[in-house]
């Protein structure tokens, strides 16, 4: 909607109203409680007390990551009728020495994206050991319903997908004149958002073994991007974390 001047002149006010009565009320007790409990001084926090808030707060995040599988994986597989289109991706930095799938020291992932007309419905993704026939062809059973379109690249590792029962569809990349990004968009553009994700909200500090977790998190997220009811995202996180084993610290941090 179009502003008017009307709305223009009103937004100064609105905007000074929401700073005086919810900020400005937030600093007013704050300072209140300061003066009442500290004689107006904030005590300093020792190094140690510091690192056990924050290590805190990182256990009370990744047990909600650890409840997020429930929710964020249906128990129905893709069931598009369009395509769901399907590819690998490496999370991590450059490497020199090694070309093509090789890996040493990168994460790689299997990521699957419903077409939804030309824009993305819902996402799977998952880590996976490598970029064999076994590893892709068991993420697709996991992820898309059988007798469903597959859409990926060349890679042998999805020439049996006819055998398992999916249709395939396939777009060799050697064939076109199009990078891999304009011939499978939606996939791309996926893993282009999880990996600034990594990197801007997590410093790019998420160990392998913790993957998983993430990448569910994202899925739990994105996949409820156009949510309507935002109140019903955090009432169902609440629900499955309280329907879980619960979880320790010791186990979050050895990966177990």
């Amino acid at each position: 909607m179009p502003l008017t001047a009307s709305s223009q002149r009103s937004s100064p006010l609105s905007f000074n109203a929401d700073l005086a009565n919810g900020y400005g009320n937030l600093v007013s007790r704050t300072l209140a409680m300061i003066q009442k409990y500290f004689d107006g001084v904030v005590p300093e926090l020792q190094p140690r007390q510091v690192e056990n808030e924050v290590e805190g707060w990182r256990g009370h995040l990744h047990a909600n990551r650890i409840s997020l599988p429930a929710t964020s994986r249906p128990a129905s597989w893709f069931r598009s009728p369009g395509a769901v289109e399907v590819d690998e991706a490496w999370l991590g930095g450059l490497e020199t020495g090694v070309s093509g799938r090789q890996t040493e020291s990168k994460a790689l992932i299997a990521v699957a994206v419903e077409e939804d007309g030309k824009g993305i419905g819902r996402i799977r993704m998952r880590f996976i050991p490598d970029a064999s026939a076994s590893s892709l062809i068991d993420f697709v059973q996991q992820s898309v319903e059988p007798g469903g379109l597959v859409h990926t690249d060349g890679w042998k590792g999805y020439a049996s997908l006819q055998t398992h029962g999916y249709m395939h569809k396939v777009t060799v990349l050697k064939r076109s004149n199009k990078s891999a990004s304009e011939l499978l968009p939606r996939v791309h553009l996926v893993v282009s958002l999880l990996k600034r994700w990594l990197l801007d909200t997590h410093q790019d500090a998420v160990h392998a073994e913790h993957l998983d977790l993430y990448l569910e998190e994202f899925t739990f997220r994105f996949n409820r991007r156009k949510s309507r009811s935002r109140g019903k995202l955090f009432y169902r996180l609440a629900q499955q974390a309280v329907a879980v084993q619960p979880t320790t610290y010791r186990s979050i941090v050895s990966g177990e």
